[in-house]
C-alpha cells in the first residue's frame, strides 16, 4: 500500500517541482494621499521556447498543472519567446505618483512579441503569425486586439529590447502594435481571473474585485511571458489600481485604509498552490506617524527613509485582514468661501442666445478661473443644426479690459511683420478671445420618421392594392366548350 501511495505522489512532486507559483500584493502610499496596490502572480515553467524551425510538424503533446494551458498553446502556436500584453485606463501622475512599478503605464492596449524565426523565413510570413498571434490574445482575453493590422503594427528598432533572454540558436523578430481608444474593462478581467491556479476563490486573488477596482483613478493589466536561461518560463500576470482611501472613506474624509476599504472584502484562505504568498505595504516619508495592524511585520530596509513591511500569508487559513492608520490625524472640511453669488438663469425658450457678462476686477500679477457649470438639454429634431451629430460649437469668451485713463497703458503687445508694437491709449477697448467650445448633444435617430414614412406608405400601398382589387373585380362564370 505504501508503494501504491509513493508511486501515485512522485507524478505530483515532479510537477510540482516543474512548474512554480508565487503570489504578491504590493500596497504604496503616494504624497497625494492616493495610495498603489499592485497585484503580481508570477508562474515558473522549467522548460525552452518551441523552435520556429519545428512549426511545421505537430507540435508535442504538454501537460501543464499550474501553467494556463490556453495561453501556453498560444505560445508554442506561434512561437513566441517573449510576450507583453497591457491593458490600461486612466492617466499615471508621475508629478504626484513617481516612477510606476510596471513602466508601462499608457492608457490604452499595448502589445508587444519576440517570436522565433529561421534563417531564411521571410518577414511576410513572421507579419502573418503576428496576425493568428493577436487575433488569439482577442479570443482569449475578449479585448479588440485583432484590430491591430498593419497600419498600427511597427518594428521598433531600440525602444523595445527584450527583458528576459533569447534563445541563440536561431534569430527572433519583434512586433510591436498599440491602441489607444481599448481600455480594460470587467470583461477583461473575468479571463484574466481563470487564467489563475485558484481562480478568485481563495488566496490574494480574492481581492480582485471589479467593483473596486475599475472606480480607481488609474487602473490596468498586464500579461507578460518571458524566457530567462537557468529559470524557465516565466509568466507574469499583474493587476495594478490606484485608489483613493479617502474617497472610499465616505464619512470620516480619513486616508486610513484597510483590505475591506478598498475591496470590499477581506482575505480569505491562501492559495495552497502557491509556494510564497506575500502582502508587501512601501514604507517611506508619506507613512509617518501611522500604524500597521496587525503589528509584528517583517520590516526590510531599503534605504535610509524608505522600507518594506512584509506579511507572510503562505499558510494562512484565516480572515486576515490589514489596515494602515495615522493615529494623529484629523479630518477636515474645507468650506469654499463665496463673496459674491451671481445667478442667470437661461433662456427657457431655447430661441434666444443667453448672455453672462460680468465685470471683475483683477490684481497685479493675479489668477482668475472662471468656471461655468452647465446641464445638457434635450432639444426637438427640427432645432438641430444640420450637422447635428459633430456637435454645438459655443463662441468663445470675450475679455475686454476696462481701464482708467491713468492705467491706459498695459503689457500687451501685438507682433506684426513690422515687429511688436505696444498698445497705447487704445488698449482698454481690446478684446482677448478664448478658445471655442464643441459640445457633443444627445442626438435621435434622423432616419426614423424616413422609416416610419416608407414602412406607413408600404403597408398604404398593400392594403389599397387588395381592397381596390376585390371591390373592383367582377367574377363571371367562363363555359368551356
Amino acid at each position: 500500500m505504501k508503494l501504491w501511495l509513493l508511486a501515485l505522489l512522485a507524478p505530483l512532486v515532479r510537477a510540482r517541482d516543474k512548474e512554480r507559483f508565487s503570489e504578491q500584493l504590493w500596497i504604496e502610499s503616494f504624497q497625494d494621499g492616493r495610495l498603489l496596490a499592485q497585484f503580481e502572480f508570477v508562474t515558473v515553467l522549467d522548460d525552452v521556447p518551441r523552435r520556429p524551425d519545428t512549426l511545421d510538424v505537430p507540435d508535442s503533446e504538454q501537460h501543464y498543472t499550474v501553467v494556463p494551458l490556453a495561453l501556453g498553446q498560444i505560445l508554442r502556436e506561434y512561437a513566441v519567446t517573449e510576450l507583453h500584453l497591457l491593458l490600461n485606463a486612466g492617466k499615471w501622475n508621475y508629478q504626484s505618483w513617481g516612477v510606476p512599478l510596471v513602466p508601462n503605464v499608457a492608457s490604452g492596449a499595448e502589445l508587444w512579441a519576440w517570436m522565433g524565426r529561421t534563417h531564411d523565413e521571410a518577414p511576410e510570413i513572421v507579419d502573418a503569425r503576428w496576425r493568428g498571434l493577436t487575433n488569439a490574445l482577442a479570443g482569449l482575453f475578449c479585448a479588440s486586439l485583432g484590430s491591430m493590422d498593419a497600419r498600427r503594427t511597427i518594428v521598433p528598432g531600440i525602444a523595445f529590447s527584450p527583458e528576459g533572454d533569447l534563445p541563440g540558436d536561431y534569430p527572433h523578430s519583434l512586433r510591436y502594435a498599440t491602441m489607444p481608444s481599448e481600455h480594460v474593462c470587467t470583461e477583461n478581467l473575468t479571463p484574466f481571473v481563470k487564467l489563475l491556479p485558484c481562480k478568485a476563490h481563495v488566496g490574494i486573488a480574492s481581492l480582485l474585485n471589479p467593483h473596486r477596482l475599475f472606480e480607481a483613478d488609474w487602473h490596468g493589466m498586464s500579461i507578460t511571458v518571458r524566457w530567462l536561461e537557468g529559470t524557465g518560463i516565466e509568466l507574469r500576470l499583474g493587476f495594478g489600481a490606484v485608489m483613493d482611501p479617502v474617497r472610499l472613506s465616505e464619512d470620516t474624509m480619513r486616508r486610513d485604509w484597510s483590505l475591506h476599504s478598498l475591496f470590499g472584502r477581506p482575505l480569505h484562505k491562501s492559495c495552497l498552490i502557491a509556494s510564497k504568498s506575500k502582502i508587501l505595504v512601501g514604507m517611506g516619508p508619506t507613512s509617518e506617524g501611522s500604524v500597521l495592524l496587525p503589528y509584528g511585520p517583517n520590516l526590510h530596509k531599503i534605504s535610509d527613509t524608505q522600507s518594506l513591511a512584509v506579511y507572510d500569508i503562505s499558510h494562512n487559513q484565516e480572515e486576515f485582514e490589514l489596515s494602515q492608520q495615522w493615529v494623529d490625524e484629523q479630518s477636515f472640511e474645507y468650506d469654499d468661501l463665496l463673496l459674491h453669488l451671481v445667478f442667470s438663469p437661461p433662456r427657457d425658450d431655447l430661441r434666444r442666445a443667453s448672455t453672462l457678462e460680468a465685470v471683475l476686477a483683477v490684481p497685479p500679477h493675479a489668477t482668475l478661473d472662471v468656471t461655468v457649470s452647465f446641464r445638457k438639454a434635450f432639444i426637438l429634431y427640427t432645432e438641430h443644426p444640420p450637422d447635428a451629430h459633430r456637435g454645438w460649437d459655443l463662441p468663445p469668451a470675450v475679455l475686454t479690459p476696462l481701464c482708467e485713463a491713468s492705467l491706459n497703458a498695459t503689457g500687451l503687445v501685438h507682433s506684426y511683420g513690422l515687429g511688436p508694437l505696444e498698445l497705447g491709449a487704445n488698449a482698454c477697448g481690446s478684446r482677448i478671445y478664448t478658445s471655442t467650445l464643441l459640445v457633443d448633444l444627445a442626438t435621435p435617430d434622423f432616419s426614423m420618421p424616413y422609416n416610419v414614412i416608407i414602412m406607413t406608405s408600404t403597408v398604404v400601398a398593400l392594403f389599397f392594392g387588395s381592397i381596390f382589387n376585390l371591390l373592383t373585380r367582377k367574377f363571371v362564370i367562363v363555359r368551356v366548350a
